[in-house]
């Protein structure tokens, strides 16, 4: 059972994408090329690095997840990353830097294997998002 258990918590795929000077323009879409090797469920986990100056309390974002066969699925998400009194809810890195990380879908059925796609639109209602260092796609 051990055994088992390790399998499902391990990562399948992770990766991070660096905006060029701290800013994600809305514009331009962040796109995750995915290998699902098993089918069954697993988790997606999003992490964003950001800095102090980082000026929302929250970071709202349309994913969509295409199948190896075409199917699509889409949601909106929102970020909560700053409590009632606006301090962060990001773990402090050194420097200035904070990293903020969330399981925004537990279980998501992964019913084929081959290629997804998962594709990230920003939605704060600005063309630029400035003080946002990176934005990761972990899928554990």
């Amino acid at each position: 059972m051990l055994l088992l258990f390790s399998c499902n918590s391990s990562t399948k795929f992770e990766k991070t994408v660096t905006f060029e000077n701290g800013i994600w323009d809305r514009f331009k879409p962040l796109e995750f090329t995915v290998p699902i090797k098993s089918t069954g469920q697993h988790d997606i986990i999003i992490v964003i690095s950001h800095t102090s100056e980082f000026q929302y309390d929250r970071l709202p974002f349309h994913m969509t997840i295409t199948s190896p066969s075409g199917e699509m699925r889409e949601k909106e998400y929102e970020l909560i990353l700053r409590n009632n009194e606006g301090k962060f809810l990001s773990v402090e890195k050194s420097g200035g830097e904070f990293s903020y990380e969330e399981v925004i879908r537990k279980d998501f059925p992964f019913g084929e294997k081959g290629t997804y796609i998962i594709k990230i639109e920003n939605l704060i209602p600005k063309v630029e998002t400035s003080e946002i260092r990176s934005f990761s796609l972990i899928i554990k």
